[in-house]
């Protein structure tokens, strides 16, 4: 990030041999507080760096009012098989103020960047990159833009993202339904009980009347008189 600096040296008289006279820059390895992360899960790195300047930042003798620096960058992250890339952080601004300008004059950075997986990001490995985005150097009557003459990524490390299982969506779930075979329906349940044949009504007794009795006696008698009598007549001729 410190490196807009070197270009406004390079901007001089001073040969591009010369710009390690003006400063020594380092970094430290970038820190991820998690290298294991899922979805919806945020985390962070932290960014640390320092520049010493070795020797008086001037231009033909006089002193070159630099004010500040700021470096607008990004972070992404690489799959490390496929190649796809997913934003952890879409913007993050470094300012370097005061800006380092007098020998001897050491000025420390720490960002704390906070970082997390967008959704439609798939498993695995990623690596994990800083990109400038814009970078600008202030002075008391303007600013310079140096994005372009800055290393435009920065490797950061490599951290492993898990996915969350996918679920199917309400159409999806339909249309499996639909598709899968309906299940074979059960028998309706029988009753086991049997059904008993109507009851048989008795019929009425047939009660015959007294009178009935009597006249039927009667033609019985007056019959038998009748064929005694035929017989005695029937003997008397004989």
């Amino acid at each position: 990030m410190l490196a807009a600096v070197m270009w406004l040296a390079s901007s001089s008289p001073a040969s591009a041999q010369e710009l390690g006279d003006y400063f020594q820059i380092s970094y430290d390895p970038a820190v991820f507080d998690k290298t294991e992360v899922t979805a919806g899960e945020a985390f962070q790195v932290v960014i640390t760096g320092r520049a010493v300047c070795e020797k008086d930042l001037e231009w033909k003798g006089l002193p070159l009012p630099v004010t500040k620096a700021v470096i607008i960058s990004q972070v992404i992250a690489r799959h490390t098989e496929s190649g796809a890339t997913v934003v952890l952080n879409p913007e993050y601004i470094v300012v370097i103020d005061p800006f380092p300008d007098r020998e001897g004059d050491t000025i420390e950075i720490t960002q704390i960047v906070p970082l997390k997986f967008t959704t439609g990001a798939t498993s695995g490995n990623y690596t994990v990159i800083g990109q400038i985005v814009e970078a600008k150097v202030k002075f008391f009557l303007g600013s310079i833009d140096v994005t372009g003459h800055l290393p435009q990524e920065q490797p950061m490390g490599t951290v492993k993202y898990t996915a969350p299982e996918t679920t199917p969506s309400p159409e999806m779930a339909t249309e499996e339904a639909s598709s899968s075979p309906a299940p074979a329906s059960e028998p309706e349940p029988t009753s086991s009980a049997t059904i008993a044949p109507p009851a048989t009504i008795p019929e009425p007794e047939q009660i015959i009347p007294w009178w009935v009795g009597l006249v039927v006696f009667a033609a019985i008698a007056v019959t038998v008189l009748n064929v005694a009598w035929f017989i005695s007549q029937w003997l008397k001729k004989r």
